[in-house]
């Protein structure tokens, strides 16, 4: 919780209480430093930290697709050249 106390500070006028956010938004992410900071970022204003596991479903675990910015993972699922580059990596065809 130390290294997320600049983050703390971002939520404080956004969130009743920042430290409980937080907790649940480090909870979420494992600590992952991009993973907490794109969360703080997305985070409605007004949330309280009981709301936090909703909305990480919700919004995040749920429907991730729409919120991947910038969409680099949707673009590469669904390119079949990439696909088949990895099953024949001598596939002249994807150079």
């Amino acid at each position: 919780m130390q290294n997320a106390q600049p983050l703390v500070q971002g939520l404080i006028g956004r969130v009743s209480n920042p430290q409980a956010v937080m907790a649940e938004i480090l909870y979420w992410t494992g600590g992952q430093p991009f993973l907490t900071q794109k969360l703080c970022k997305v985070l409605p204003d007004g949330i309280d930290d009981t709301k936090v596991q909703d909305f990480v479903r919700a919004l995040i675990i749920e429907n991730w697709e729409a919120q991947d910015e910038p969409e680099h993972l949707r673009m590469h699922n669904s390119n079949p050249c990439s696909r088949q580059c990895k099953q024949d990596k001598n596939s002249k065809s994807c150079s």
